[in-house]
């Protein structure tokens, strides 16, 4: 086997179907082996028979795996460990993958040295885009991660950024090497995640070379509740979660209630900028900033209590 493509699946059959039948139509070469691995993970739809209709029809192609653990970062690293090729491939379960997606993430792992690949991600959007979301430019905000968009132009170039797990590919003796993702950031019933950048950046942290594959094109739909600024907020604010989460609290922080001090600072000057600025895009920017400020705050004090608890366990296992 070749190349493995890995998809993680909840309750979304459907749109799980359609990126199946995209997969149908792979145009790759003869011989070419290649595999689909769908990890259901604790779906209560019609995912499991949709699955086995596809592997009816190809039984060597499609493999169906169960994964009642929840959370997508689980179902991720059990599906890596089943796969049968040194390639890896990951998409969502609710895309469509161009014909030669396949084709392509397998080429540039022939043509370049790389741990990983990023490709070109495509937004389908199904309503009208809000004037208030920067997508590109200094304005545009992390939390706009909710809108897949992915596009570093029409060549390969070795890459300075994390790439996104909808359209990713990676070798798999790097598991064995700088190890799983981290099941401390499965998404469950919030928005935290973020377990593809955390992992693209343990990659750049070893010197390892991401490399942008802008021929392997998905397209990615962009819902009308990924673009309200409910769901933007609480992007950012989760956001904020993940980098307490990934980057912890400075040694020797001076803390407030469990809240680094330098953060007091940071969200009122974040706040103050967005009461004066002007423009929707401008003044939605800081607005979303203060949210992710927030985040920080409530996930300094978890990290912190944890940190805490860790120190008393290990003065215990000293003490015996």
């Amino acid at each position: 086997m070749h190349i493995s493509v890995i998809i993680c699946t909840w309750n979304r059959s459907k749109s799980l179907a359609g990126v199946l039948t995209s997969l149908e139509a792979s145009i790759v070469p003869e011989n070419l082996e290649w595999e689909v691995l769908i990890m259901d993970n604790n779906s209560t739809d019609d995912t499991r028979k949709v699955c086995e209709s596809f592997a009816a029809k190809n039984p060597r192609r499609y493999r169906y795996f169960f994964h009642g653990t929840q959370g997508k970062t689980n179902a991720l690293n059990a599906g890596i460990r089943e796969t049968r090729s040194e390639i890896l491939a990951l998409t969502d379960d609710d895309v469509t993958v161009d014909p030669h997606w396949v084709a392509q993430i397998y080429d540039m792992f022939q043509k370049y040295d790389c741990a990983a690949i990023g490709g070109k991600i495509i937004p389908i959007w199904k309503c009208k885009k809000p004037s208030w979301i920067a997508l590109d430019g200094p304005l545009r905000h992390s939390a706009c991660g909710g809108i897949v968009y992915f596009d570093k132009g029409d060549f390969p170039c070795q890459l300075s950024a994390t790439v996104f797990g909808a359209n990713m590919g990676l070798r798999k003796p790097i598991f064995e090497k700088y190890g799983p993702y981290r099941a401390d950031l499965n998404r469950i019933n919030d928005l935290l995640g973020g377990e593809d950048t955390e992992y693209c950046r343990r990659l750049m942290h070893a010197g390892e070379r991401l490399m942008y594959a802008p021929k392997a094109v998905v397209y990615h739909p962009v819902e009308e509740f990924r673009t309200t600024k409910k769901y933007m907020r609480s992007f950012a604010y989760h956001y904020g979660r993940w980098t307490i989460r990934i980057d912890g609290v400075p040694d020797g922080a001076i803390c407030y209630f469990g809240v680094p001090r330098y953060l007091f600072p940071i969200a009122l000057k974040v706040f103050w900028k967005w009461m004066i600025s002007l423009g929707s895009q401008r003044r939605s920017f800081y607005r979303l900033e203060l949210f992710l400020t927030f985040g920080k705050m409530t996930e300094s004090r978890r990290w912190l209590r944890n940190q805490q608890v860790q120190r008393s366990i290990q003065g215990l296992d000293h003490a015996k």
